[in-house]
């Protein structure tokens, strides 16, 4: 499981956005929203740093 998380990278992260993203027009609730939107951040923050652990991507999407 960990070799999984260890190779994520911004397309990842964006994927999973993307998901919630359309998981929230199909629930609307505003949850699904501002969990994306982590997920975003997070995936700009993976490019710009890309040699960051992965401990420190989890730790900035749960901020």
């Amino acid at each position: 499981m960990t070799d999984f998380i260890e190779h994520f990278n911004y397309w990842s992260w964006w994927t999973i956005a993307l998901v919630l993203f359309v998981i929230e027009l199909l629930a609307p609730g505003v949850f699904f929203l501002w969990i994306g939107l982590a997920a975003l951040a997070v995936g700009f923050i993976v490019l710009l740093l890309p040699d960051i652990a992965w401990q420190i991507d989890f730790a900035i999407l749960r901020c």
